[in-house]
């Protein structure tokens, strides 16, 4: 499995990984619709909370995800924005979480 399809959660996140990945998820779906409508200043605002949220909680690659979407949404550069959504989506439905203690994610469940 490629690097960027595996995150380390800091110890006094382990909890809130899965209310994490769901909320992901959930956002997930807004981003596309507005990646397919050419909404940029809305991806923006999904892009930025990607930046925020993902380096904190041991996902560094959803920050540079949303950094690159970030940029293409900037440039309107709509088929950029759909392929990193498209990543960012895959991303998501394949990441291996380690917990700290360096259980698989699904083992700790």
């Amino acid at each position: 499995m490629p690097d960027q399809f595996q995150a380390q959660v800091p110890p006094e996140l382990a909890d809130l990984v899965p209310e994490f990945l769901r909320n992901r998820k959930g956002q997930l779906q807004g981003l596309r619709r507005a990646a397919r409508e050419q909404d940029f200043d809305r991806v923006r605002e999904y892009a930025n909370s990607m930046i925020g949220v993902g380096r904190p909680y041991g996902f560094p690659e959803i920050s540079t995800l949303g950094k690159r979407i970030d940029n293409s949404a900037r440039d309107g550069d709509g088929t950029s924005v759909i392929y990193l959504v498209e990543l960012y989506a895959d991303y998501l439905a394949n990441v291996r979480v380690r917990m700290p203690d360096g259980a698989d994610f699904a083992e700790a469940c």
